[in-house]
């Protein structure tokens, strides 16, 4: 027991020795970035953007790897139980780190202890959206209508508890009217079931609806983003349209395992931040309605602890809960 002991104390100096010499050395081999959605949404389209830039700039191939399931909490789990593993990253978003760590009773994963953010990568306006036959022309006269219905208004959203869901509830309690929640099985139905009028409104992803809008089937009330859509600029802000307070914006990043050496973490940024900055990925994250957002990983991680706070007591008071 004593030759153990020894030995621990004389290899325990060399352990930071070590981290510092990986994080020199990172990365020396592929890197991989974790979608926990399936191939082809928006969240693993901005992952391939990223990866191959900073494939470029870091000197090693970064891999998008697709683990879907349970609305993101599989891949999700999956990184967090990577700890300490700088190879393997995670592109994340607002669902599973932020809506499910408030709304879920037995989530798999702490977003706020067992992962590290690195760079916020873009953030999604959702648009407040009526079809074009009815006769709601402003927010103002939207929720006037919707506090004298004498039924709860019927509203469609891509399931409980997805971020749409989420901003709804938000808007009807800040609004003080009563609506009904029609869930579909994915945004598209929910856009079609607009333009029939079997739903009165929705709060949806504006890469959705936009064409519709442009269109003339579908008419923008206003975005719930800090700041009016460059693609929507008529379309005022549901604060600029009287709802103090409210700001929604679906979000997406990268992050790493907790344990992960310190040194690595400043350098994905600074290569996150060059690459968001790249006349090419920038266009393409216009085309998604995103501004130029990457800031620092403090930022990022104040962002997913305040969107954490605000979606428990939306479910607290909507009486919202996730198995």
């Amino acid at each position: 027991m004593r030759r153990r002991l020894l030995l621990a104390g004389a290899l325990a100096p060399l352990v930071p020795h070590a981290r510092a010499e990986e994080a020199a050395d990172w990365p020396n081999r592929p890197v991989r970035i974790i979608v926990p959605y399936a191939p082809g949404g928006i969240l693993d389209a901005l992952a391939r953007l990223v990866a191959d830039k900073l494939g470029r700039s870091l000197g090693q191939p970064f891999v998008v790897e697709s683990r879907a399931g349970a609305g993101g909490n599989v891949g999700t789990a999956f990184v967090a139980r990577a700890r300490g593993d700088a190879y393997t990253l995670l592109m994340g978003n607002s669902g599973p780190l932020a809506i499910n760590a408030a709304l879920a009773r037995n989530l798999p994963f702490d977003p706020l202890r067992d992962f590290i953010p690195i760079a916020l990568v873009a953030t999604t306006p959702l648009v407040l959206t009526v079809p074009a036959a009815s006769p709601h022309r402003s927010v103002a006269e939207f929720i006037a209508w919707a506090r004298a219905a004498p039924t709860p208004v019927l509203y469609g959203t891509p399931g409980v508890g997805t971020p749409q869901h989420m901003a709804t509830e938000f808007l009807r309690l800040r609004a003080g009217f009563e609506a009904t929640q029609v869930p579909y099985t994915g945004s598209a139905p929910v856009v079609t079931a607009l333009l029939a009028g079997d739903v009165a409104f929705a709060i949806e992803n504006q890469a959705l609806v936009l064409p519709q809008i442009r269109a003339g089937s579908l008419r923008a009330l206003a975005v719930t983003t800090p700041q009016r859509s460059a693609e929507l600029a008529e379309v005022p802000t549901l604060e600029q349209a009287g709802m103090e307070g409210y700001q929604v914006r679906g979000w997406y990043g990268l992050l790493a395992p907790a344990g992960v050496p310190a040194a690595i973490i400043p350098r994905l940024n600074a290569a996150v931040r060059e690459a968001v900055r790249s006349p090419d990925v920038a266009e393409r994250l216009a085309s998604f309605g995103s501004p130029y957002v990457a800031g620092t990983p403090e930022e990022f991680g104040a962002l997913i602890a305040a969107d954490i706070e605000r979606w428990r007591e939306v479910a607290r008071v909507a009486n919202i809960t996730l198995e």
